[in-house]
């Protein structure tokens, strides 16, 4: 057993010995899924579960453990059924103790149903039944927007950050640039549809127009049971959030993404308890086509240092010319779909 594998099941066992289960354990192997954290399955004499280690670094200050932990303990109170259990945690060594969700993950946009999209519209729904208010204390969420200029400056601060990569592969400036044109359009268009229906953007949401977002929410962070259910998963980016953005997110995934032709019925269902003016048809549309410039400079965080070195800590066996080349390519599609 190398050094690793022992320190893995030292954690496991610091993180068991706090939940009511026997220490015992059977076996333990990696989960190669995702791009900024460290999984593992673990099979225990009376259970299984997820072994969580979060990422930490001097330049990403974000507490990847605490926001997801706080997260998830608020949603097993009012959506069980579509979240995992949480027992324990070990902020020292960042390090969270899950239930393992048996089930099947979704591979391909084809597999989407509508009954889907209303369970995954319903947990937002759920989330945000106003009666939970009353004690709920979480932060705000990664990336929070609460006006349209946080959207358009978290946007440019991306795309910012791409254009100052020293070191780049040979097909990205051109690219980058591409995206900067695009951005620079979409931007004046849903600027002059704000006006249009008289608000300015600086405008801030008010508290109750808020709405707990799980973030990076989608079918790629799913597991459907074997009775049709479905428990999401990944809530290290959840918090308080703008409802489009979250509309944003979740029609612009790339891994699974999902047909326009769910939007009415998705946001119907999911903010039915929210009368925003973002909830128009006109303004979410608008939303979700400069968000994909976002997803664009997502795709392209691999070439961001601190955001590679986050890729290598969830998974050594990446190879990084074959990734940067899987990722130009996706980049490029998405924003040919704007162009288009």
């Amino acid at each position: 057993m190398d050094d690793q594998v022992k320190e893995i099941y030292k954690l496991a066992e610091l993180l068991i010995e706090k939940t009511a289960f026997s220490k015992k354990i059977i076996s333990i192997k990696p989960i190669y899924k995702g791009g900024n954290n460290q999984l593992y399955y673990i099979k225990h004499n009376d259970s299984q579960f997820v072994l969580k280690r979060y990422y930490k670094h001097h330049d990403d200050q974000r507490n990847r453990l605490g926001a997801e932990y706080s997260f998830l303990k608020f949603a097993n109170q009012c959506a069980p059924d579509n979240t995992p259990k949480i027992f324990c945690k070990d902020e020292v060594n960042s390090t969270a103790l899950y239930e393992f969700v048996e089930g099947k993950k979704i591979t391909s946009d084809n597999e989407i149903k509508s009954h889907h999209v209303d369970i995954a519209a319903n947990f937002i729904s759920r989330l945000n039944e106003k009666n939970h208010y009353d004690y709920i204390n979480l932060q705000n969420a990664s990336e929070a927007c609460f006006s349209l200029d946080d959207h358009i400056k978290t946007i440019e601060t991306r795309l910012n950050d791409l254009e100052n990569v020293s070191n780049l592969n040979a097909n990205l400036p051109a690219l980058i640039k591409n995206i900067r044109n695009v951005f620079l359009d979409l931007q004046e268009e849903i600027t002059l549809i704000y006006q249009s229906y008289g608000y300015s953007k600086s405008e801030i949401l008010n508290l109750n127009e808020r709405i707990l977002s799980p973030s990076d929410f989608g079918f790629h962070n799913a597991i459907i049971q074997h009775n049709g259910n479905i428990v999401f998963i990944d809530f290290e980016y959840a918090g308080w959030d703008d409802p489009a953005k979250l509309i944003g997110d979740f029609f612009n995934q790339v891994a699974i993404p999902i047909n326009l032709k769910y939007l009415n019925r998705f946001v119907s269902n999911a903010f039915k308890n929210n009368e925003l003016f973002h909830i128009n048809e006109v303004v979410i549309k608008s939303f979700i086509r400069i968000y994909r410039i976002k997803w664009c400079c997502i795709i392209l965080n691999i070439f961001l240092k601190k955001n590679l070195e986050r890729r290598f800590f969830a998974n050594p066996k990446i190879n990084l010319l074959d990734l940067e080349a899987i990722q130009i390519n996706k980049a490029e599609t998405l924003l040919e779909s704007l162009i288009k």
